[in-house]
């Protein structure tokens, strides 16, 4: 329904908004054949990316958000006209199309809303370079950040760019400079940022931590369920806190839901606690402590034995388990010897690979091969027997 929504708007919106305009009836269509061609392309590329699992943030209220954003977006462009040119929010409009999806649809529908904004308010090849960059760097810069309200560098890194590219090119083009020269990027900054922070802030409640009070009460090494779990059986416990810590960060450095691939770690064992069937203990106690969906069903989908996870981050957690029992094994095992983790983790992907455990989850070899030189990295750099992280600190609970 959203992307229906999406395909009519689009013509409509642009059409109305080139007649207002007074322009010439193949203006006019050209802009409406225009919008339609863009538009279909971008909801081709959302359909692909969505088929992948790559959109950045999943919850049900995305889609909805996505296709409110987009429409305000279509209507913000369609009233640039009437807007002086240096107040165009382009950058806060792309770094809020890239929280909805992902960075390539993010570029792509920013663009589509830039190509409309041409043809409507006939920019100059100085503010077509201009938006241009700001939009591509600062993206980047907020990409990079996590998208928080509170990433000062981000907002001091797209303030600097913004300035001096906007600075360079008027020099470049107008060969002058004056007080419009400096007004007018402070201007334009001011307004992108103002979008930027209380709309990020806004939007990060309801897009990027729907769950993030919930996770950080899980994610409490003294909570009521891992306390209970320490109680039962120690091992496992410190095998849990092992692999949430290594899960975790393993997640963060891809740019997944760090606190989810923690919670994972930490509650994968918990099924267990009273016996019986552990992918049903699994669902009925994350039902009963209301945990996040997507944590229920990374835990059903991890406790059924020899089944390919579908997620990247199930495929972080198997990994991070495997790699953290066999070192503990290992330790206790051969107590007197250094444990190889290097080889360990090789070892591990070797045999998932060869009885096919990633051919669900939809990663590329490249990102297998990126997520084990992480796993290499921090399993190399890991105290187990002493539950110590690779930052010297002591481990949560431990």
């Amino acid at each position: 329904l959203v992307s229906v929504a999406m395909f009519f708007i689009t013509p409509i919106f642009i059409g109305f908004a080139s007649y207002l305009q007074k322009r010439t009836g193949s203006e006019i269509m050209r802009n409406i054949v225009m919008g339609i061609g863009g538009v279909g392309i971008l909801l081709n590329v959302m359909e692909y990316e969505r088929r992948k699992n790559s959109y950045l943030f999943e919850n049900k209220r995305r889609y909805v958000w996505l296709g409110f954003f987009y429409c305000l977006g279509l209507l913000f462009v369609c009233l640039f006209p009437y807007i002086p040119l240096y107040i165009h929010p382009y950058m806060a409009l792309g770094v809020f199309f890239i929280f909805f999806t992902n960075f390539k649809i993010g570029i792509l529908g920013t663009y589509l809303f830039l190509i409309t904004g041409i043809f409507l308010c006939d920019y100059s090849v100085h503010f077509v370079l201009f938006f241009t960059f700001t939009i591509f760097i600062g993206s980047i810069l907020f990409y990079m950040s996590g998208f928080s309200p509170k990433a000062w560098l981000a907002y001091g890194g797209a303030a600097s760019i913004y300035a001096t590219l906007f600075v360079a090119l008027d020099l470049l083009f107008a060969r002058g400079i004056g007080m419009e020269t400096v007004k007018t990027p402070l201007i334009g900054l001011a307004v992108n940022l103002v979008f930027l922070f209380f709309g990020l802030q806004l939007l990060e409640r309801h897009i990027k931590f729907p769950y993030r009070k919930q996770y950080e009460i899980l994610n409490n090494p003294k909570g009521e369920l891992l306390s209970q779990l320490k109680e039962m059986d120690a091992k496992a416990y410190d095998k849990a806190m092992h692999t949430g810590y290594l899960s975790k960060r393993v997640a963060s450095l891809i740019g997944l839901d760090e606190q989810l691939a923690q919670a994972g770690g930490y509650y994968h064992p918990i099924g267990r606690m009273k016996g019986g069937n552990p992918l049903k203990e699994n669902i009925r106690i994350g039902k009963e402590h209301k945990f996040p969906p997507p944590l229920i069903e990374l835990l059903a989908s991890y406790s059924e034995s020899n089944i390919p996870p579908h997620s990247k981050v199930g495929v972080i957690l198997i990994v991070a388990e495997a790699i953290v029992s066999s070192v503990l094994f290992l330790l206790e095992k051969e107590q007197d010897q250094d444990v190889n983790y290097k080889k360990v983790v090789r070892t591990v992907f070797r045999k998932m690979m060869d009885h096919h455990m990633f051919d669900e989850a939809e990663i590329t070899t490249k990102e297998l091969h990126n997520m084990q030189e992480l796993f290499l990295k921090e399993a190399a750099h890991y105290d187990f027997s002493c539950g110590i992280g690779n930052d010297g600190s002591a481990l949560p609970g431990l």
